[in-house]
């Protein structure tokens, strides 16, 4: 971890000390489902889990703009990311 990673309030860390964040859901529009990105405690290298609730998630613009956000964040701040 860096110092970076801890400024963040959104992240939070696993049991194991991975990154994550809690699920968005899906839109308000009557559609079910909620999609979530964390870190993957993979060795061989870095991954991502994008852990989607249902075959599809319905998300608003704003939403979106956070997951893309989020994944941005992990990428940028993997534990295996080299600098």
């Amino acid at each position: 971890m860096n110092d970076e990673q801890s400024m963040d309030p959104d992240v939070k860390f696993s049991n194991r000390g991975f990154q994550g964040f809690e699920p968005i859901p899906s839109s308000p529009t009557g559609y079910s489902g909620s999609v979530r990105v964390y870190e993957s405690s993979a060795a061989s290298d870095p991954y991502i889990w994008l852990a989607v609730d249902e075959s599809r998630v319905h998300l608003t613009l704003a939403d979106a703009r956070r997951l893309r956000d989020q994944i941005d964040y992990l990428i940028s701040n993997h534990y295996q990311a080299v600098s």
